[in-house]
């Protein structure tokens, strides 16, 4: 057996591998019945009747001026909830942001400046430690004890139930996940939309399994939401913050946190019929990268929070359970590379029969035949469970373009998982810590509307673009 022999054997083997390991989710899935739940009007009413607690919004901000106000004006208008407040962190030396953030909170009482007293950019996860300790700090003056500590960013719009569910549900639970998805976009923006793809099929189907087992819940950095007892545990544990500073996904540590306290988490996926028979999420919205480099470098972060921060950090600890699922946090550093290969032999395979090549001896084993149809039918599957994911989130046309999308997902978390794989190398060799730079983001314009009417109210204008166009502190480069 030859070199290209064994590589496709490989390939072939460890496609049957991880396509048996998705088998195991959707089964355990369909024993827990893991899937999204129709909001009742029952339901509804009681979210929309309970007591409001007080809710404290934490959004950390780094050069963040051009959406910020938009995203603090636009769901103050769009959220059915009264009692919550805003607390906007910004750094000294990011003078744009940190006006903005005062003119908010000089205009409306439901929204405060906390500025840090460090320059930035310092980590999310610094900047939010930050922001829990002055929300405390604050209580005495502003004349309010906040129950719920809920996680948002600076390009986020927030669902007008999110909040009344949140307040009902935290009643049973201290840790609150609800879906992350993105907005629609046209077809033409087949990058947007691979995040479409990937947060449908997981925020309707993984995390609802973890919750439903009691596992390991990772938040999603957004869209989350925790009880004041586990607030103060947190901070009590890690003296003075409730996040891990030093990690690239503060968010996926918090919810190992979570667990090891052994707090409640639950993932709250509902959804209302709309009158054309799709389905409106109670989730978080926003616009995800829209180019390949935005995106790889998105990627490159949560991989190496999430994959080699996740291994030196937490190592591989808890039960056979709780091993299990690290594994599936982490199989992304396996998993591109061997859909990688397979594509690659694909090819390769179509190029030998169209020039006339004998078959190699390996394609006359009848049980390599058989992995062969096997890893089909499992890709077949696996590209429905996505497909349908995609149609109950947003349409069907979206959804019939994910077979064209999936080749392109794959090849972005490849270079992805390989980039984070030397700079993490790179930053353990050279003993340098990793440090964060800055993306674009979006808020639609629909959203900005509602934003420009709040601000009339109020005697201010805002900017006339169509679409708003920002800088989030979320992307990863290597300290120099």
């Amino acid at each position: 057996m030859n070199l290209i022999e064994l590589l496709l054997l490989f390939s072939v083997i460890s496609m049957s591998l991880l396509a048996l390991d998705d088998f195991t989710i959707d089964i355990l899935r369909f024993i827990y019945k893991a899937h999204p739940q129709k909001l009742t009007l029952a339901l509804k009413q009681t979210l929309l009747t309970s007591p409001q607690k007080n809710i404290a919004i934490l959004v950390a901000n780094w050069k963040e001026e051009d959406v910020i106000e938009h995203m603090v004006l636009g769901n103050l208008q769009n959220v059915d909830y009264q009692n919550f407040h805003f607390f906007l962190g910004v750094y000294p030396n990011d003078a744009a942001t940190l006006a903005v953030a005062k003119r908010l909170s000089e205009q409306h009482p439901r929204v405060h400046a906390v500025i840090n007293p460090k320059p930035g950019p310092t980590s999310k996860g610094q900047m939010l430690n930050v922001v829990a300790r002055q929300i405390f700090s604050s209580e005495e003056s502003l004349k309010i004890s906040f129950d719920i500590f809920l996680m948002h960013d600076s390009e986020d719009v927030i669902h007008p139930l999110s909040l009344p569910l949140i307040n009902t549900f935290i009643n049973n639970s201290d840790f609150i996940q609800i879906p992350v998805y993105s907005f629609d976009r046209s077809l033409q923006e087949i990058i947007g939309n691979t995040y479409s793809d990937e947060f449908s099929e997981h925020h309707t189907g993984e995390m609802l399994l973890r919750s439903k087992m009691g596992l390991v819940l990772p938040s999603a950095g957004t869209g989350t939401a925790l009880s004041r007892r586990l607030m103060l545990k947190l901070m009590e544990v890690n003296k003075g913050g409730y996040l891990r500073e030093s990690a690239l996904t503060e968010d996926y540590f918090l919810g190992h946190s979570v667990h090891l306290l052994k707090m409640t988490a639950l993932f709250l996926c509902f959804y209302e019929n709309q009158t054309n028979n799709q389905r409106n999420f109670i989730a978080t919205r926003e616009y995800f990268p829209n180019s390949i480099k935005a995106s790889i470098k998105q990627k490159t972060r949560w991989s190496i929070g999430i994959i080699f921060q996740g291994i030196e950090f937490l190592g591989w600890n808890g039960s056979p359970l709780n091993k299990y699922f690290l594994w599936r946090d982490r199989r992304g550093l396996i998993n591109s590379f061997v859909v990688t290969f397979a594509f690659m032999f694909l090819i390769f395979f179509v190029y030998r029969q169209a020039l006339g090549y004998s078959p190699l001896s390996i394609e006359n084993n009848n049980w390599f035949n058989s992995l062969l149809i096997f890893n089909f039918f499992a890709f077949i599957i696996r590209l429905y469970h996505r497909m349908f994911a995609v149609y109950i989130v947003h349409n069907l046309k979206t959804a019939l373009m994910t077979p064209v999308r999936w080749w392109l997902a794959n090849f972005i978390n490849t270079v992805a998982t390989y980039r984070a794989l030397m700079q993490y190398a790179i930053s353990k060799s050279r003993n340098k810590a990793l440090s964060w730079s800055k993306t674009e983001h979006s808020l639609p314009a629909h959203f900005k509307a509602q934003a420009d009417l709040m601000a009339q109210n109020m005697g201010v204008v805002l900017s006339n673009e169509p679409q708003i166009k920002g800088s989030s502190s979320n992307e990863i480069t290597n300290q120099s």
